[in-house]
């Protein structure tokens, strides 16, 4: 096996790199008349230096809007508990894999106080569950650091391609497990770099999923793309179809 190109991350240390970061949700069932769920946060992500074989990041989230056809208790709360990961703090290693969430107890702290308001307001069955499941959740640090980076909250940034970088040189296509932290399955990932002209600033990446166990007969396929220029992320799109739903995903620099 070749040895992993060095990760030079181009963010400038401590500078705060917008982006706004959409994730939109639509029930197939309906032979495509069924209403879109949007979820929008603006986010910053701060590069804040690197310790022997691991990068440190910051991800703060500014702002977020929920809009909705009709009121479904899980979505309701998103706003609301998407405050909890305000501030997250993350150390990558040289694979472009999270390896530690360094304020961890801060965010079980803040939790515990948390879902103490939002029960004196909230309830039902449906509610508690998804309560109960974050509780879960936050007692387990790698399954904590697999939802912070799936492509439900900030792996549209995070996306497994070592920041921009591929394993080496000379291998533009190579597979990676994703696992979906709702429906709980594993997909294969496929990267192709997408060559423009020799010496071109732009990298641009062609991703193509699919069930990871290939005996699986449930058609599950998904595709995007992320274009990054001088080793920062521009834009990221990916479409997703599984059970009947379909969910994208979106990234865009703002600044």
């Amino acid at each position: 096996m070749e040895p992993l190109t060095p990760i030079e991350i181009k963010m400038q240390p401590g500078k705060t790199y917008y982006y706004r970061i959409t994730t939109s949700f639509m029930d197939q069932m309906n032979h495509g008349k069924g209403k879109e769920k949007l979820w929008t946060r603006n986010v910053g992500v701060l590069f804040t230096g690197k310790t022997r074989e691991h990068f440190h990041f910051q991800i703060l989230c500014f702002r977020t809007e929920v809009k909705l056809e009709k009121a479904i208790p899980q979505y309701n709360l998103l706003r609301e508990i998407s405050y909890l990961f305000n501030d997250i703090r993350i150390c990558v290693n040289e694979k472009g894999e999270a390896v530690k969430l360094k304020n961890l107890k801060k965010i079980q702290e803040r939790w515990n106080t948390e879902r103490r308001k939002l029960e004196a307001y909230h309830s039902g069955s449906s509610i508690e569950s998804y309560f109960d499941f974050l509780s879960r959740l936050l007692q387990d640090e790698s399954r904590m650091i697999g939802y912070l980076l799936s492509y439900e909250m900030y792996g549209m940034f995070f996306n497994g391609s070592r920041i921009g970088n591929l394993k080496n040189e000379n291998d533009t296509k190579y597979p990676r497990k994703v696992k979906h932290p709702h429906w709980n399955k594993v997909f294969a990932e496929e990267w192709n770099e997408v060559k423009e002209r020799e010496g071109d600033i732009k990298k641009c990446f062609h991703v193509k999923g699919k069930p990871w166990q290939t005996e699986e007969t449930n058609t599950t396929l998904y595709e995007g793309s992320y274009l990054y220029s001088s080793g920062l992320l521009h834009e990221g799109s990916l479409d997703i179809i599984y059970e009947n739903q379909l969910k994208k995903y979106r990234i865009v620099w703002i600044g």
